[in-house]
């Protein structure tokens, strides 16, 4: 475990922290293939710091705190974009929002005592699927109803990886931190 907190992974995740209200101010003033790209190098450098960081043993607490929020924003933006333009209801924004507020407020709780619950196959599916998902709704006039499906399906796979995630938190820790 690596605890210096300027890593290239990090600087890569604070990239991507950087890139969403980039993505977000070129989709709403209708700039969809420049957000579009913008959204895409944000998801490469997902994939890229975790790569770093597994091959060069950079892993760090803070990258294990920073980089799912920085998903989690990512994700959220996109989300909210879509809703705001009438590609996505509202209700999926409101579910995930849900998702997402239990494991931040979790993670916030778990963090403050010492303990970081590192991402397992399940979150990594359920990230790379919602990747998909938020792709394909960047097409949703050629996919329709498909990136619907696809969305639904992450939204599945969002759940099952906070199950997974309670179940791990419950077995090292030993109660909920809600509790």
């Amino acid at each position: 475990m690596n605890n210096k907190i300027i890593t290239i992974p990090n600087i890569l995740t604070v990239i991507r922290f950087f890139l969403i209200p980039i993505f977000i101010t070129l989709f709403l003033f209708g700039l969809e293939t420049f957000a579009f790209v913008v959204f895409i190098i944000a998801g490469l450098t997902d994939a890229l710091d975790g790569y770093i960081a597994r091959k060069y043993q950079l892993i760090s607490n803070i990258g294990k705190v920073l980089d799912p929020l920085a998903d989690k924003a990512l994700r959220l933006s996109a989300v909210i974009v879509f809703v705001i333009v009438g590609v996505l209801p509202l209700w999926v924004l409101v579910l995930m929002l849900s998702f997402d507020a239990f494991l931040i407020v979790t993670s916030i709780i778990l963090y403050n005592k010492k303990y970081v619950v590192s991402s397992n196959i399940y979150g990594k599916l359920a990230g790379f699927v919602s990747m998909l998902a938020l792709i394909s709704c960047f097409f949703h006039t050629f996919v329709a109803p498909v990136h619907l499906v696809l969305v639904y399906i992450s939204l599945v796979f969002i759940f099952v990886s906070i199950v997974s995630y309670i179940i791990k938190v419950k077995q090292d820790v030993g109660v909920l931190p809600l509790n």
